[in-house]
């Protein structure tokens, strides 16, 4: 349930906020797949990269397209 609410907000900020967000968001849903060994922390940053590719528009997602495919390889 929270991690659905989670999801929905950071969807609801990339349509509203824009490329802006992303700046600020990807980089810590990275750093949480980077650094966090707790199984809960890495799966909420996938199912927060995984609403930021669905939400995002082409463009934004070919901006960061060399920072998600290694978070995706993980």
């Amino acid at each position: 349930e929270l991690r659905s609410l989670a999801t929905n907000t950071l969807t609801m900020l990339v349509v509203k906020l824009d490329e802006s967000i992303l700046t600020n968001i990807f980089p810590l849903l990275q750093e949480a797949l980077d650094d966090s060994e707790a199984s809960e922390i890495r799966q909420g940053a996938c199912f927060g990269l995984c609403a930021l590719m669905e939400t995002a528009s082409r463009h934004q997602v070919a901006a960061y397209l060399k920072s998600i495919v290694p978070c995706i390889n993980r």
